[in-house]
């Protein structure tokens, strides 16, 4: 066997064994690259809905008058001549005797809005069609003078006068029976119901055509209803049949300009990205307005940079930003370099591009600036400055269509909101909460929001927050929220409102419903009906709900200073004081927390009121100790040092602690001062006495007071 022989039975067994692996296994479908906004989208551009005029069949006399059969060659081959040409025959039979009759005059006019290929010949043209219906004229003239009429209406973007004209061109086309006058005003028609928004109207009149023996229109149909149902099928799908409808409309002759940016679009969704570069750079080649052909080339640019060619499509976008004469389409060049992430300007020069964006004339340019500005200062962890653009954001485009990820970034916002310090928090978000709360999908940044301004002391708003919560999140808050509303509820002193949730959780309870376990920090149902009691003035049963609380390891501390309090008015059982006692004999061997250190001592303050009022003195002088050492500057630690120095073992640490209390400025301090100044007047009484009765009597103890 030679060795080319070889050479090709080598070739066809690898070709084999390729075609073998692939049927094995499948390869995986093209997957589309993730592009920024289309520019077309953001600039409100037509996405490649332009009428399709040239399906539509000449309406053209049935004899041709005379003084117009020179020219009529010229319009039927869309000669660039033909308008000048109708011009001239126009002034020649206006100077001939007699003048322009009012049919041919319809004619000049028909031919003339045929040849119109400018914004200003194509608005004389709709002034000349109408003084020329106004003028006379009748059967297939005037037919074909209406549709030339909503043809040009149509060209220039004026959809519902189109639509009326052609209605005047069917109408017409029913006294003289024509059926491709007919099928002209009804795709005219068809075209105009589209453009104005009207589909539903549209799509039967498309659908009508399937039978059509004009081959044009036929493709033209089929290929609206092919771009239409694309929106609503798989991106493979829609582009496979995409690009049966184009080849069919290529075969029946008709033109695709301005369907190329749409072509383009639906092949890079489908991951055709080799033929979806190849129609964009279709599109941005023609001669079109510059408008359309520069941001052609910002989407060619896009999709050379997710084909990893980056360099060239940083050429084009660098020129756009150069030259462009449209100023928006400068900035978009320049916003596109900093979002595909080309060049090497600093991150500082890259937000200034964004941030002059913003104030850009086309809307969606400048929300899209706007939402790359959000999503650098959250990739930052600049969270304020990440609320403030989505907060600018929601006020310019409240559907943030030109803005993608926002709601992660928002959501990635709002979770880096919630700080430990609750003023922070509150600061960043109660502000903008209605707003925040509107886009938002996470619900813990408002519940850690609400839970700070009840621990601020500012239950009203709290509450607030709360219900805005459920509102907003749903039902699966509930079990959540329910405790956290009593608590407000109570904070603001609704408790009839506190009454009925303590009521539905004790129904839910007894029908074995899956208890709601305490929401905030070292809350419970049980502290919280205690707490309902003592603020309705139920001592003896808050006293009751509160003891086997006071108990149990990791109780807030507050439950045990009403527990002491209740207990010092009477409210509590005979053995109060020894459980307190105990609790505090316990807190002496923790560590002690700053925190804690305050409320423990107003707990001190009550057990050695009970324990004096109880005859203890000797324990209620030291428990007042421990109050005196923890309490704030204040009237409970003035009154507590005066006690304490009452009940002072000896005179001389009694005269000490009361030499100290009298220093407190308040009355307990006052109260002090007065007792010093009895004790001095007792001492003296007493001497002035023992002279009396001889200084050779030595006194004995219990002469003084």
């Amino acid at each position: 066997m030679s060795r080319l022989a070889r050479c090709l039975l080598l070739g066809v067994l690898l070709v084999g064994g390729a075609a073998v692996s692939g049927a094995e296994e499948e390869l995986p479908a093209p997957v589309a690259p993730e592009l920024p906004p289309d520019p077309f989208e953001l600039f409100s551009a037509r996405r490649s809905w332009d009428p399709i005029l040239d399906a539509v069949p000449p309406c053209l006399p049935e004899e041709v008058p005379e003084a117009l059969a020179g020219v009529m060659p010229f319009v039927l081959e869309d000669d660039e001549s033909a308008s000048r040409r109708v011009l001239e025959l126009a002034h020649a039979a206006e100077k001939e005797e007699g003048g322009i009759t009012p049919q041919l005059h319809l004619w000049i006019a028909v031919l003339r809005a045929r040849t119109a290929d400018t914004r200003e010949r194509r608005r004389d043209s709709i002034r000349e069609l109408a003084r020329a219906l106004d003028w006379g004229g009748e059967g297939r003239a005037r037919s074909c003078a209406y549709l030339a009429r909503a043809r040009v209406e149509l060209e220039s973007g004026f959809a519902p006068e189109a639509s009326a004209s052609a209605v005047l061109a069917l109408r017409g086309s029913a006294e003289t029976p024509s059926d491709s006058l007919r099928e002209g005003a009804s795709f005219v028609r068809a075209e105009a119901l589209r453009l104005a928004g009207r589909w539903e109207d549209a799509e039967p009149l498309y659908r009508s055509f399937g039978g059509s023996e004009n081959r044009r229109i036929r493709a033209a149909s089929a290929l609206r209803l092919a771009f239409h149902e694309a929106e609503q099928q798989e991106p493979a799908e829609a582009w496979a049949s995409l690009r049966q409808k184009i080849d069919e409309a290529r075969e029946a002759g008709l033109s695709l300009d301005g369907f190329e940016r749409n072509v383009a679009e639906y092949a890079q969704r489908a991951g055709d990205t080799r033929r979806a570069l190849l129609w964009i750079t279709r599109a941005a080649d023609l001669r079109g307005d510059e408008r359309t052909t520069g941001l052609a080339a910002v989407r060619k640019a896009d999709l050379l940079a997710a084909r990893g060619r980056g360099d060239d499509a940083l050429t084009i976008l660098q020129r756009l930003s150069e030259v462009h004469p449209v100023a928006d389409l400068r900035t978009l060049a320049r916003v596109r370099i900093v979002q595909l992430g080309l060049g090497e300007a600093t991150e500082a020069d890259r937000r200034k591009v964004l941030e002059k964006a913003t104030r850009a004339t086309e809307p969606g340019l400048a929300v899209n600036a706007r939402a790359q500005l959000m999503q650098r200062a959250v990739r930052a962890g600049e969270v304020d400055e990440a609320l403030f653009h989505y907060a600018r954001l929601a006020y310019t485009d409240p559907e943030l269509r030109f803005a993608p990820g926002w709601r992660a970034d928002l959501d990635a916002a709002l979770e880096m909101a919630v700080d430990p310090y609750c003023p922070t928090t509150v600061r960043r978000l109660a502000g903008r909460r209605e707003l925040l709360m509107r886009d938002a999908q996470v619900a813990e940044p408002f519940i850690a929001m609400a839970d700070c301004l009840l621990a601020l002391d500012m239950p009203r708003p709290a509450l607030e927050t709360y219900r805005a919560v459920s509102r907003s999140f749903g039902a699966e808050m509930a079990p959540r929220l329910t405790l956290r509303l009593a608590r407000a509820s109570l904070g603001v002193g609704d408790l009839a409102a506190v009454g009925a949730a303590i009521k539905a959780h004790r129904a839910a309870a007894d029908r074995g419903a899956e208890p709601v376990a305490g929401s905030l920090a070292g809350d419970s149902w049980a502290l919280f009906e205690a707490e309902l009691a003592l603020r309705e003035g139920r001592k003896e049963a808050a006293a009751e709900l509160l003891l086997p609380l006071i108990l149990e390891p990791g109780t807030p501390i507050r439950a045990v200073r009403w527990f002491a309090e209740l207990a010092r008015d009477g409210a509590g059982p005979e053995h109060a004081a020894l459980i307190l006692q105990e609790l505090t004999a316990r807190w002496q061997l923790e560590d002690q927390h700053e925190e804690l250190a305050e409320e423990r001592a107003y707990v001190a303050l009550a057990l050695a009121d009970l324990l004096r009022a109880q005859g203890d003195r000797a324990g209620a002088h030291y428990v007042y100790g421990l109050a005196v050492e923890g309490l704030p500057e204040g009237a409970p630690l003035e009154r507590a040092r005066f006690l304490l120095a009452d009940l002072e073992r000896s005179t001389e640490a009694s005269q000490r602690t009361f030499e100290a209390a009298s220093q407190d400025g308040g009355l307990w301090g006052r109260l002090a001062a007065i007792e010093l100044r009895s004790r001095d007047l007792r001492e003296q009484v007493a001497l002035d006495e023992l002279d009396v009765q001889g200084a050779d009597r030595i006194p004995e103890p219990g002469d003084l007071p």
